[in-house]
């Protein structure tokens, strides 16, 4: 089973591995926040406590949903083969920006859908360091999911 999917645009989904990437951490959000708007607190002097309305049916607040991936590439054993994380990671980078995305995190039974390509945190970069034949990279990127309404966040199955 994969760990996590994406689909670009129009694109069907592509498992994060076409990139030679691995899931690492993803938020465990399992509802969007309401709007703050849709709560209307009034606190008055003279009363104990305040009047708390809450609209029935509340909007959901936009958030940011961070991703961390590695790049392992497993099986090197050409030293040709080597020094190819630039490549993976960037493709992988600039093939989703400015483009809507749909993020099938398969390891918690997740769908973001509609999000954008926030940003990009550098991580870690270790080449040769626990292993003298593999590059190995950590970084984070930051998709916004600006309607939480369309996202599902309990896949049964």
């Amino acid at each position: 089973m994969a760990e996590m999917r994406i689909k670009i645009g129009t694109a069907e989904p592509v498992d994060i591995t076409t990139w030679k990437l691995h899931l690492i951490k993803s938020p465990s959000v399992m509802a969007a926040d309401i709007k703050e708007n849709n709560v209307v607190i009034k606190d008055y002097p003279e009363n104990n406590g305040e009047d708390y309305y809450i609209n029935p049916t509340p909007k959901l607040s936009a958030f940011d949903y961070e991703v961390t991936f590695a790049y392992h590439e497993e099986g090197v054993t050409n030293p040709l083969d080597l020094k190819k994380a630039n490549y993976y990671i960037t493709t992988f980078y600039n093939a989703m920006l400015g483009k809507k995305i749909t993020i099938y995190n398969d390891y918690k039974k997740q769908t973001m859908v509609d999000c954008y390509v926030k940003s990009y945190k550098e991580g870690e970069f270790y080449r040769g360091k626990f292993s003298l034949s593999r590059d190995i990279v950590i970084f984070s990127v930051t998709f916004r999911i600006p309607n939480p309404a369309s996202c599902v966040f309990s896949v049964t199955g």
